[in-house]
């Protein structure tokens, strides 16, 4: 048996701000998007997108998550989104670097989740 997939729930009080991070800044395309649900999708990656319940404490470290997401090109991912990264907070996002473990990612901070988005080093051509 072999996982071909992985879609992480997120839990977040304002969906439509959620999908439209996914969408301008990591180029997610939401495909659903109901009342209380989204689910967004790029290429062979995907995220549901749901609705936390009333009065959930989203900055408790049990509702924290972190999100990794694999791509063919970080640069190429990180330059169409450049604008939409710079226009967030200071110091949620870093640029592209090449890490110890052989990967190059970009990192960003959005709500209660960080996205780490990579590809190995050897794969960059």
């Amino acid at each position: 048996m072999a996982i071909t997939n992985l879609t992480p729930m997120w839990p977040v009080h304002d969906i439509d701000t959620a999908c439209a991070f996914m969408t301008e800044c990591l180029g997610f395309e939401t495909i659903l998007r109901l009342e209380t649900y989204a689910y967004c999708r790029s290429g062979g990656g995907a995220i549901r997108v749901i609705h936390a319940a009333p009065g959930a404490d989203l900055d408790d470290p049990a509702r924290q998550m972190h999100f990794y997401i694999d791509c063919d090109d970080v640069d190429a991912l990180y330059s169409d989104h450049a604008a939409a990264l710079n226009a967030l907070d200071e110091g949620s996002f870093k640029a592209p670097f090449d890490t110890h473990w052989g990967q190059r990612e970009f990192h960003v901070i959005h709500a209660q989740a960080q996205f780490s988005v990579g590809q190995p080093i050897e794969a960059r051509t």
